[in-house]
């Protein structure tokens, strides 16, 4: 029998968390044909075992090191046989059949690359889940702060300072990566993620192709699921922020030319400059590593920025 849709969910040391998202993909069952394939990123919580005794209907791959998140979706999806992908987190939760409505969308608008569906957090609150993609003014916008007061977004091509509410599907230029319903064939015309991506951005990297490539990607907010979030880098703050760092470097060296990449770095270096003055806020067992990790991502700006030239 044919696969309508493969659910990809890469994991890595979130034991509880993966387990409730894999009961909560069979407490709401789509009515397609279906595949869920997990991809352990090497986690030693016992993690891939209890997804395998609790779940045997998965497909489970395991690694036997961290290959990060772009290298190991891209390791499921190749085993996926699906006619649709769905990417993601396994810090999610179901509450209703969020496969069935977003698959139906995509199936009547062919021009569709990409769709992800509305998410809320645990206490049903709206979370972002759609923006702009990084460019020199959503850098400034972010380096003033200013996005904690109006999030600067890209809706339906104008520009708007708030998440959208609205009932109906709309086109955006970039998804949050804890649900991307991608059509196979542009994963197959874009060729996958960027597996030189280790944490972060990568999912902008990998919409900004499919956007390149002339798909729309849409939001679609007549389905919802709970997306915790963060939950594989909780528990190391420092680490997160190098890897969200060295992402956003590696993302505007990739798709911008040199005049950019100068406005940028010199944007980015004052906004790290104002941030690292918030470690002396952060409990005393934090302020150390926190206080490394500023220092190295100021000096990734400019020890990256002299390979690109």
């Amino acid at each position: 029998m044919s696969v309508d849709v493969s659910i990809v969910i890469v994991s890595y040391n979130i034991k509880e968390i993966l387990l409730n998202c894999l009961h909560s993909l069979r407490q709401w069952p789509s009515r397609l044909a279906c595949e869920i394939i997990v991809v352990d990123n090497a986690s030693t919580d016992d993690s891939a075992e209890a997804a395998e005794q609790s779940f045997p209907e998965i497909c489970l791959l395991r690694n036997a090191t961290n290959y990060g998140f772009a290298k190991a979706n891209n390791q499921g999806i190749n085993k996926a046989s699906g006619k649709y992908l769905l990417l993601l987190n396994p810090d999610t939760r179901f509450i209703e059949d969020a496969v069935t409505p977003v698959f139906e969308f995509m199936e009547s608008h062919p021009k569709a690359g990409m769709a992800g569906c509305k998410i809320i957090n645990s206490d049903g609150s709206l979370q972002s889940s759609y923006f702009a993609f990084n460019n020199l003014l959503t850098t400034t916008w972010t380096a003033l702060f200013l996005n904690r007061l109006a999030p600067l977004n890209h809706v339906n091509g104008k520009w708007v300072l708030r998440h959208e509410a609205s009932s109906a599907p709309f086109r955006v230029q970039k998804l949050l990566g804890a649900f991307l319903f991608v059509r196979r064939e542009v994963f197959q015309q874009i060729g996958g993620f960027d597996e030189g991506y280790f944490l972060f951005s990568e999912e902008e990297d990998f919409c900004y192709r499919v956007f390149k490539k002339g798909w729309t990607i849409y939001y679609f907010p007549l389905t919802q699921i709970i997306h915790l979030g963060g939950q594989s880098v909780a528990n190391n703050k420092s680490r997160a922020l190098l890897y969200a760092n060295e992402s956003m470097i590696r993302f505007f060296r990739k798709h911008y030319g040199l005049p950019t990449q100068l406005l940028f770095r010199t944007i980015w270096f004052f906004a790290l400059l104002m941030r690292s003055c918030s470690v002396w806020l952060l409990p005393a067992s934090e302020r150390s590593a926190m206080a490394k990790a500023y220092l190295r991502a100021l000096a990734n700006l400019f020890q990256s920025f002299r390979k690109f030239l």
